[in-house]
């Protein structure tokens, strides 16, 4: 499921990218419709020319196992082609790749170079992937100031692991100042893209009146959202709001959550990367 979601961000991306040849877009094309080997085909000889958004391309193909044997080594030879030319996506999965040893050895030095050209380059979740590895000292002294700074520059771009990570320093106090207000803005802006672990806090900053209003209506709606996708410390609370409410608000709450969108809208979102 979710080599089907990167891949989907595989065509996004693409998609969305400079105007390519002719070459690139049946390229792209053969991949929508499930032809990944046809893809390979064309893309192949684009990456051996040198293009560096062909050589990503395979890249995510032999990383995958699509239209090419799996083979995470090879993806990683491909991607270090790309990346060496500046290709930004092809740095951040390069970066993950010696980040968790995916075909590599682990190493954190080589993931926080390529994490941070592919920062400096504006990808947000090179951002937040470089902020993270900041606030948990991973081949680096911890740094909760340097982590809040990346972590917001990604979650100002919409990055919703960032925004609820935002959230949780803005309300521990960790690098920034604590600000409830700001926290609770935070976790909203991530719960509003169906980001469970979001939608757990903000329920429960709603529930104790932290940085918003105490509205058990609301609160419930969002832990209710939260715990369909199982997260555990929303089935907890979804469970002391209940014993708090009257049948009629609950049915409001039920109703109000029917109105956002698919809260795994998230997943789908999704690159390969680190939570």
């Amino acid at each position: 499921m979710r080599a089907r979601f990167a891949g989907a961000l595989l065509v996004a991306f693409l998609a969305g990218a400079l105007p390519a040849s002719a070459s690139q877009e049946s390229a792209l094309e053969a991949y929508r419709r499930g032809d990944h080997a046809a893809a390979a085909a064309l893309w192949r000889p684009m990456a051996e020319r040198g293009d560096a958004r062909a050589q990503y391309s395979l890249g995510y193909l032999s990383h995958a196992g699509q239209g090419m044997p799996l083979d995470k080594a090879r993806a990683r030879d491909w991607w270090h082609k790309a990346a060496q030319q500046g290709f930004a996506d092809a740095q951040h999965s390069l970066a993950l790749a010696y980040l968790n040893g995916d075909g590599v050895e682990k190493n954190y030095p080589q993931a926080l170079y390529w994490l941070g050209r592919a920062a400096d380059a504006g990808l947000a979740r090179s951002q937040y992937s470089l902020g993270k590895m900041h606030l948990e000292g991973l081949g680096t002294p911890v740094d909760h100031a340097k982590a809040a700074s990346l972590i917001a520059s990604a979650a100002e771009q919409g990055e919703h692991r960032a925004q609820y990570n935002l959230g949780k320093l803005l309300r521990d106090g960790r690098g920034v100042a604590r600000d409830m207000a700001q926290a609770a803005t935070w976790f909203e802006k991530a719960a509003m893209q169906g980001y469970a672990r979001a939608q757990s806090q903000l329920g429960i900053r709603l529930a104790r009146g932290e940085g918003r209003p105490v509205d058990e209506v609301l609160a419930y709606k969002w832990i209710f959202l939260a715990a369909e996708q199982g997260d555990a410390e929303a089935l907890v609370q979804r469970g002391v709001l209940q014993s708090k409410m009257t049948r009629e608000q609950i049915i409001e709450a039920k109703r109000l959550a029917a109105t956002e969108p698919n809260p795994r809208l998230a997943a789908l979102r999704a690159p390969l990367t680190t939570n």
